[in-house]
Parts: structure tokens; C-alpha cells; sequence
């Protein structure tokens, strides 16, 4: 028997640094994204503990739309999430998946293992 695949592909893992905004600093995290099939892709991006300026979670949007105009994704085929690890949090590493809506930003907490087993691989 074959081992088997997994169900997604790691494409991007890298700093991202982008200045929001009427902003003065810049702002960083952990990208991730891996692509499910054409076009779908599940994005992670990871808070930073030395992260100069504003959390991601305050610029999300902007983010959003960011990330998708940079790496050609439709943000309405990519499941967006939020990683806190335990570092930046000082208490347990956090997932949180991140809808947007015409006025809102709705958040859900999600588990790592949930996670992983959507990916096919480790976090």
C-alpha cells in the first residue's frame, strides 16, 4: 500500500511585511499557505512575538485582500486563519478562523488537530 498524500500542498512560508494604512510602522507575520486544489488554499498567517507594529488581528482586512492581490487568490476560495502560539499569547497556541462578511469580521476558534487533519500534514 502506497503511503498517502497529503491532502495539501505548502507553497508559501515566509515573513510578510506590509505597511497599513495611516500607519507609521510595519507590520509582520508568518505566511502559510497551502493550496487544496486550483485556486483553493487554506492561508495561516502566525502572530509574531517581536512583530513591530499592530497585531494582524487589528488589520485583518487589509491583510485579507493584501495576501490575496500578491499571491492571485480569490479571497472567496481561501479559508483564512489566525495562529497566536503560546510565545505570543503567553498562554496556549490558538487557531482562528476568520470569515468576512459585507460589514463584519466573524471569528471562530478551531482546533490544531481539525486543522491537520484538513491539511494532511503537521502544524
Amino acid at each position: 500500500m502506497e503511503p498517502s498524500q497529503p491532502a495539501a500542498t505548502l507553497n508559501v512560508d515566509t515573513i510578510f511585511t506590509w505597511q497599513p494604512t495611516e500607519q507609521e510602522f510595519d507590520i509582520q507575520c508568518h505566511l502559510l499557505i497551502y493550496y487544496l486544489a486550483y485556486n483553493q488554499a487554506v492561508v495561516i498567517v502566525r502572530e509574531l512575538a517581536d512583530n513591530p507594529g499592530q497585531s494582524i488581528t487589528d488589520n485583518v482586512i487589509q491583510l485579507v485582500n493584501l495576501v490575496c492581490y500578491r499571491f492571485a487568490l480569490a479571497t472567496y476560495k481561501v479559508m483564512w486563519l489566525e495562529h497566536s502560539p503560546a510565545e505570543y499569547r503567553q498562554d496556549e497556541d490558538t487557531y482562528t478562523l476568520v470569515m468576512l462578511t459585507l460589514n463584519q469580521v466573524l471569528r471562530q476558534r478551531v482546533t490544531q488537530q481539525s486543522l491537520e487533519r484538513l491539511l494532511g500534514c503537521s502544524l
